[in-house]
């Protein structure tokens, strides 16, 4: 008589390729990780050890603006000019108003005898 069959357990291939892939990507990442603490790390440039630089004196001559006429100093001086003929023109004004109320209150004005 034959013995029993023992069932003997089975692996299928795409077990065998799952863990091959975890591995590679936890490796992956583990190295990852590494880069970035790398890249993380700060480190400072030493300074330069060479004088600042300074410019060289020029030989020329210093440069001299030209008088300019500006628009706008023209434009204050008329508004200047205005401002004293508009003041001329409110005194002649309040000159001839009082010099009609005077008028105004001697005509008004009866002489009793």
């Amino acid at each position: 008589m034959r013995g029993l069959t023992e069932p003997v357990p089975f692996q299928l291939g795409t077990e065998k390729r799952g863990e091959i892939y975890q591995a590679a990507l936890q490796e992956k990442l583990e190295i990852e990780i590494q880069k970035e603490m790398e890249m993380k790390a700060f480190v400072a440039n030493p300074l330069p050890e060479s004088r600042p630089w300074i410019p060289d004196l020029s030989d020329k001559k210093m440069t001299v603006p030209d008088n300019l006429l500006l628009n706008t100093d023209l434009r204050a001086l008329k508004r200047q000019e205005f401002d004293h003929l508009l003041k001329q023109k409110e005194e002649e004004d309040n000159i001839a108003k009082e010099n009609q109320l005077k008028m105004q209150m001697v005509q008004s004005f009866v002489f009793i005898i």
